[in-house]
């Protein structure tokens, strides 16, 4: 995070922007361009409309520190991520798609959003005027605005395609109910969290009454179920205290959401030390995949205390040095081929034993059971069962026409993954 929030004067003054805010304005280019392509896979979709609210838009301008160039924020990456995917799409397409935006930028400081319009000016932006493709600039803060808003994306058709980015300062901005009544109202929702995680750990670890202030916050934000709950005394006893109190954190959020899929995972940089979690909630496991296929594509901007394999943020005894009396490496996965490895190595052991009582199953069910506990996207997985054909472990098979498959590359969601009728003894040998 910065060490504070970001100041605008006038449009020819912009504040200089932190690494952490770089990279995660690539991710979110990334992420929403990959949306995109994922919603129009069928030729046959000729209009889409998106919604998109960025709760906290800021002016719109930064400037590097590394070369003082200038570089504009998130609602200029949306509109230049959104026109060249559409342009993109209709280099195929005989009928040309259409993409309709509905983009709203809400910033509660007033010289801000003077800076934000001029930065909309200049390029072009049309905003507060009426048409299919919209940008509403709102003056106030988000939770003073999110009914609002989410009545005016639920008058919108039946389909509502929308993302709320969530770029908080800190953690207190956004309260655990206002995201729960946004995946339960609009069921298609993805909520792109900023959560300043450190922060909270960092209080967390000091003396009983700082703690018990802090544990008084969280409730106040309304994160106060039965999986948020850390004993401080007991868990800094453990050299891995950060990474339980990380782990009961991040399952209260989810908890306390309402999302059935979530990833919370630093942005980190070689500037700093992680500091925040950029936290995807969503309802839907094919999102959640998506997300994760962002993770690897960015593998430097991404980290997450935590293991390779199906339980990921779980404690883990065994790695415990004040258990096992032997010093462990550090918990940090990077999301780079070095970890690819040590996924695959891992779920070469870990799947057969979920297969065993699964099976018949479907690559879409395993995703739902236990994507949340795996840095593993879809991709991978697929790798894995692979693997495990060619070793007579499995068959795949098309659920519709009975066609085998052989190839990581061919597995789809919905294929029957089941046992043959005559099975090897022996898994990898």
């Amino acid at each position: 995070m910065p060490n504070k929030e970001y100041e605008w004067s006038t449009i020819d003054n912009p504040p200089p922007i932190d690494p952490h805010s770089l990279a995660k304005h690539r991710v979110l280019e990334e992420y929403l361009r990959r949306y995109i392509r994922k919603l129009t896979l069928n030729p046959a979709t000729r209009k889409l409309r998106l919604h998109i609210v960025d709760g906290f838009a800021g002016g719109a301008i930064y400037r590097r520190a590394d070369n003082n160039e200038i570089h504009f924020g998130s609602p200029v990456i949306i509109h230049r991520a959104v026109k060249d995917e559409v342009a993109r799409i209709n280099e195929s397409r005989i009928i040309p798609f259409e993409l309709e935006l509905h983009l709203y930028l809400v910033e509660n400081k007033p010289i801000n959003v003077s800076v934000l319009k001029a930065v909309l000016d200049n390029h072009g932006i049309a905003h507060d005027c009426e048409g299919n493709e919209t940008t509403t600039v709102i003056t106030g803060k988000f939770e003073t605005y999110k009914d609002k808003l989410i009545e005016r994306v639920s008058a919108k058709g039946r389909k509502h395609r929308v993302l709320f980015l969530l770029d908080q300062y800190g953690y207190k901005a956004i309260l655990m109910p206002t995201l729960a009544k946004i995946l339960k109202t609009l069921p298609d929702a993805e909520i792109l969290l900023t959560f300043a995680t450190d922060w909270v750990i960092d209080y967390m670890s000091r003396d009983s009454e700082v703690a018990a202030r802090m544990e008084k916050t969280l409730k106040e934000l309304g994160i106060n179920s039965a999986h948020y709950n850390i004993n401080v005394k007991e868990v800094k006893e453990s050299p891995f205290w950060r990474h339980v109190a990380q782990n009961e954190l991040a399952n209260s959020i989810r908890v306390n959401s309402g999302a059935a899929f979530y990833t919370p995972f630093f942005i980190k940089t070689a500037e700093t030390h992680r500091t925040y979690w950029l936290i995807h909630l969503s309802q839907h496991e094919i999102a959640r995949d998506e997300m994760m296929k962002t993770h690897w594509e960015k593998h430097n901007h991404f980290t997450h205390p935590g293991g390779p394999g199906f339980n990921m943020l779980g404690y883990n005894p065994a790695l415990d040095e004040s258990i096992t009396g032997q010093c462990s490496l550090d918990l940090q996965y990077e999301f780079d081929n070095h970890a690819k490895k040590l996924s695959k190595d891992t779920l070469r052991e870990q799947l057969p034993e979920y297969l065993y009582n699964a099976i018949p199953t479907t690559l879409r069910e395993i995703l739902k059971q236990k994507s949340n506990g795996t840095p593993a996207d879809s991709s991978l997985l697929a790798e894995i069962l692979a693997e495990l054909i060619d070793h007579r472990q499995i068959v795949i098979s098309d659920p519709k026409t009975g066609a085998s498959r052989t190839k990581s590359s061919t597995i789809n969601l919905d294929d029957v993954i089941e046992y043959p009728k005559q099975r090897l003894l022996g898994i990898f040998t």
